[in-house]
């Protein structure tokens, strides 16, 4: 329940949140982390936090993202997280990591290899 009410919180502030890019960017974070702690997976969280890292390399700032972008499929993670489906959960986090890979063209093997150089010589 509480991990879940995290999630709401996190959820609702990003709807408030609108039209303020960097905001709702660490909004976003925020969730994923919090939903990383809700399964009380160290190697989750492990893995949650390296993406992290390797994200605010690759994003930047993300002022090209609004919060509305943002929210896409939240709603349903949550609702999946309520309702204990862990296969909806997984599948609604697949569409919202999907929308995000192409929203920021993350997509293309030419960004992959400028931030692998980029992140290995830092």
């Amino acid at each position: 329940p509480a991990a879940l009410a995290k999630l709401e919180d996190i959820r609702n502030q990003l709807e408030a949140a609108f039209c303020e890019a960097r905001r709702a960017f660490e909004l976003d974070l925020q969730f994923h982390r919090a939903l990383a702690e809700a399964t009380l997976n160290p190697l989750i969280l492990s893995i949650e936090g390296a993406l992290i890292a390797v994200l605010h390399r690759m994003i930047g700032n993300a002022a090209q993202t609004t919060p509305l972008e943002t929210l896409g499929y939240l709603d349903e993670i949550i609702d999946a997280v309520r309702d204990g489906d862990g296969e909806a959960a997984r599948e609604a986090m697949r569409r919202h990591l999907s929308r995000t890979v192409l929203h920021y063209g993350l997509d293309s093997p030419g960004h992959w290899t400028a931030t692998t150089a980029a992140v290995s010589s830092s």
